[in-house]
């Protein structure tokens, strides 16, 4: 999982230095995440125990509104995130780096290898 995911991470934010249509990124990018979640849902088949989801009927509307509060946070936080490491990729770029994207992308690729080696 570790190196599917780094493999991922480096191909997400390295994209930019090889494909300069945002549209296009954005295609390649969906089939990335799809690609990547079919191979890791193989992967990690059979591992994962068997764990009771509370039902949603049961919960209540202050736990469900606080769910989709942090979900909207975490969505505003990750948009924000990209754009700031997409900008300072450009300026690197932009002063004449060679392959500006890709070196980002070496670094956040080994933190998101060495995330998936945590323990549980």
């Amino acid at each position: 999982m570790a190196a599917v995911g780094g493999a991922v991470l480096f191909a997400w934010y390295a994209m930019p230095d090889v494909v300069r249509s945002r549209t296009a990124r954005g295609v390649l990018k969906s089939g990335l995440l799809a690609g990547a979640g079919v191979l890791g849902a193989r992967l990690t088949e059979g591992i994962e125990e068997e764990k009771e989801m509370p039902q949603l009927g049961k919960l209540s509307p202050a736990v469900v509104a606080g769910g989709l509060a942090l979900l909207g946070g975490s969505t505003w936080l990750t948009v924000v995130i990209e754009k700031k490491i997409f900008a300072r990729g450009e300026r690197r770029r932009s002063a004449g780096v060679t392959a500006a994207h890709s070196r980002m992308a070496v670094g956040l690729a080994a933190l998101g290898a060495a995330a998936a080696l945590l323990p549980d």
